[in-house]
C-alpha cells in the first residue's frame, strides 16, 4: 500500500494571510500555534518580511480546514 502524496500548497502574500486571519476570526498567536511557529514568526509573515514555509503553511491550512486537498477529521476517543 502506497501512501497518497500530498502535493505543496501554494504560498500566499502577506495580504492573502492577514485576509485568512480575518476571515476565521482568530489571533495570531493561534494562528502561530496551529502553523507550528513562533508569534514573531507569523507576524512576519503577515508584514511580508517572511514567507511562511510549504510544511508550516500546509500545517495551518490543515488545522483551519482551508486546504485544497484534505480535510483532518479527529478520530472517536474510546472512554
Amino acid at each position: 500500500n502506497k501512501m497518497h502524496e500530498i502535493e505543496a500548497v501554494e504560498i500566499p502574500e502577506a495580504d492573502a494571510i492577514k485576509a485568512l486571519r480575518a476571515e476565521i476570526n482568530c489571533t495570531q498567536a493561534k494562528c502561530a500555534k496551529m502553523a507550528q511557529v513562533s508569534i514573531k514568526t507569523w507576524q512576519c509573515w503577515e508584514d511580508g518580511t517572511r514567507t511562511p514555509s510549504k510544511p508550516s503553511w500546509g500545517m495551518f491550512l490543515l488545522a483551519t480546514d482551508k486546504h485544497p486537498d484534505f480535510l483532518i477529521i479527529r478520530r472517536a476517543v474510546n472512554a
